[in-house]
């Protein structure tokens, strides 16, 4: 679990990936970006939470309705 907070984020924080900010070798950045989405997925997901992708809020949302916060 990814920065799990026992009380306002017992199942960690959602992060998204949109960007790479001041990336300096574009191939390498990518090739980071690549190693986190899944391969098995129709389209790039880029919301990970509790150890899974969702392709958008409205998903994230359906999967932990009581999310407090999200971007």
């Amino acid at each position: 679990m990814m920065c799990d907070d026992s009380i306002w984020y017992p199942k960690g924080i959602a992060y998204i990936f949109f960007t790479a900010h001041d990336a300096k070798k574009p191939d390498e950045s990518y090739d980071y970006l690549n190693s986190l989405w899944s391969n098995t997925d129709d389209k790039r997901k880029a919301i990970y939470y509790n150890s899974r992708w969702f392709a958008s809020g409205v998903d994230l949302a359906k999967y932990d309705p009581n999310l407090k916060c999200m971007a």
